[in-house]
């Protein structure tokens, strides 16, 4: 099985990576492909929207994590908190974009809300709370979408036994919460958020469907650019786009080279405890930046169903004059087609990643070059990747099939299965497995028969991460796909710019409630994990 494992992730996923990351980076080493992108005449503006949405939108991210974190630790509300994390993961990205954009556009709820209380004129106000040129509106969609995944992998580091024995013997010498903080969690934690906040960054600096949502038009963000390069279908547009993916990709190593520098600046003087103990503090700012974060969700979520059934709804109403189905009914067999097409996707890809998790968890290799590997498509611009597996389809004429599009997705959804699938196969206890041997079951009949049933839920909560990630997948579906395959995702991005609003709210609540659907199910599992410990 060990050899049958590597066989099936080299071949799937390993080879058709490295494949390529060449075919898209053969068309960027020219000088003249650099020179074109530089000089482009929206280049410098693309760069900087791009730079200020992504700094701005990550470090508020891991800011209000950590803040959040800091203050909660050890309480009641942490706990409720921590349960919600996987439901908010599950909310798509664009779905997230098109639900905010509801809430704070100049004729969004926040200002109706405000002229009902107030008194307002009849128009909306002319504002530029969306689409902003220098993308802040983009770096707020991205702080409130990425601050859940930096919550959830801060939640797997705080819920380690030996680091709940070192805060119960720095609490007994008299240390407040605060200093435990910063001299005992701190210093750990920061480290082990290496690789999420590589792949916030990453994301960040590369995102389209948002970018495309709440972002800058004209120009847009540097990502958006390329990909509107790549679409013109013109040879002279490849090689600049490809050089300006490079170019994405080395700007954030760089930045997570700079980050890497201040970290160890701020150990070296951070280096011993000054011994004091302080007082206990209230943690006001991360409680009220927690609750800020569950009810603007709330407030996306419920936004987006109350304009897939709203009728007439003229500013500045609080409410809609009517309710009506309308959306769905124009939507109709479009609609329906879109949503198998998406389910299809789910299970195909779902699936085929699942498998490969669970084989590569069992007998793949833990060498740190192969994570690193593995973890790539994350920390990749998208566009590069999706370009390069297009190059790749296209002689093989593989483009525009169901397969095709699933295999795409499979370089995101696998990834993030066997990140979250790995803290509980860390956490199961080995002689379970040893005892099945002993009993004269080969290892994976003792996987099938024993430690998969105990690791129901969290395999079950993997392939919930599974559906979400590939129902969110907007370039790899539009790409691979070849304008034959389209899903719920790729047609609400299209409808944000200047389609219906009630029917882009109705797709936006179906890429919404599929992975939640998909969580509550996992939820409903016995959790066998805990006599696994």
């Amino acid at each position: 099985m060990p050899v049958l494992t590597l066989i099936l992730v080299g071949l799937l996923f390993a080879l058709p990576l490295l494949a390529a990351l060449l075919a898209a980076l053969w068309p960027a080493l020219s000088g003249a492909a650099l020179s074109a992108l530089i000089t482009d005449p929206q280049f410098a503006s693309a760069l900087c929207a791009t730079l200020i949405s992504a700094l701005l939108g990550s470090a508020a991210a891991l800011g209000g994590a950590l803040l959040i974190a800091r203050s909660l630790y050890h309480s009641r509300l942490w706990l409720r908190l921590s349960a919600l994390f996987s439901p908010m993961l599950a909310l798509p990205h664009a779905a997230f974009a098109i639900g905010l954009v509801f809430l704070i556009a100049p004729g969004g709820m926040l200002v109706r809300l405000f002229a009902a209380i107030a008194g307002f004129p009849v128009d909306a106000p002319d504002w530029v709370t969306v689409n902003d040129p220098l993308g802040l509106a983009l770096a707020l969609a991205l702080c409130l979408k990425e601050m859940p995944f930096l919550l959830w992998n801060i939640a797997l580091f705080l819920a380690r036994r030996e680091l709940a024995h070192q805060t119960q013997v720095a609490a007994s010498l008299g240390y407040a919460p605060k200093h435990i903080w910063r001299w005992i969690i701190l210093p750990q934690l920061l480290p082990r958020l290496a690789w999420p906040l590589c792949a916030v960054l990453a994301y960040s600096l590369t995102v389209i469907d948002m970018a495309i949502i709440a972002g800058p038009g004209t120009p847009p963000t540097l990502a958006v650019l390329l990909w509107q390069w790549l679409q013109e279908g013109d040879p002279a547009r490849l090689a600049p786009a490809m050089a300006g993916s490079w170019l994405l990709a080395l700007l954030s190593g760089a930045l997570l080279m700079l980050f890497a520098l201040l970290w160890r600046a701020w150990q070296a003087s951070h280096r011993w405890p000054d011994g004091q103990r302080g007082q206990r503090t209230t943690g006001f700012g991360g409680r009220l930046l927690a609750i800020s974060l569950l009810a603007i969700y709330g407030a996306v979520i419920l936004l987006t169903l109350l304009w897939s059934f709203a009728g007439l709804w003229l500013f500045p109403e609080p409410w809609p004059q009517s309710l009506t189905l309308a959306a769905w009914q124009d939507g109709g067999d479009t609609l329906a087609a879109h949503l198998f097409s998406t389910l299809a996707l789910a299970l195909l890809s779902g699936s085929a990643a699942l498998l490969l998790a669970l084989l590569w968890l069992e007998y793949g290799t833990e060498h740190p070059a192969v994570g690193s590997l593995l973890l790539a498509p994350l920390i990749l611009p998208q566009v590069l990747l999706v370009a390069g597996l297009y190059r790749l389809a296209l002689p093989w004429q593989l483009e525009g099939s169901v397969f095709s599009v699933a295999w795409a997705q499979l370089f995101w959804v696998f990834p993030y299965m066997v990140i979250v699938l790995a803290p509980a196969y860390r956490r199961f206890d080995a002689r379970y497995l040893m005892l099945a041997r002993a009993l004269g079951h080969t290892r994976l009949k003792a996987c099938w028969r024993v430690k998969w049933p105990m690791l129901a839920r969290p395999i079950a909560a993997a392939a919930a991460v599974g559906v979400a990630v590939s129902i969110a997948q907007y370039l790899p579906t539009l790409y691979l796909g070849a304008g034959r395959i389209t899903t719920l995702t790729t047609e609400a991005v299209a409808l944000s710019s200047g389609g219906n609003r009630r029917v882009m709210a109705a797709y936006a609540l179906l890429t919404t409630l599929l992975p939640l659907i998909a969580f509550m199910l996992a939820r409903t599992l016995p959790d066998d994990e805990k006599h696994s410990v």
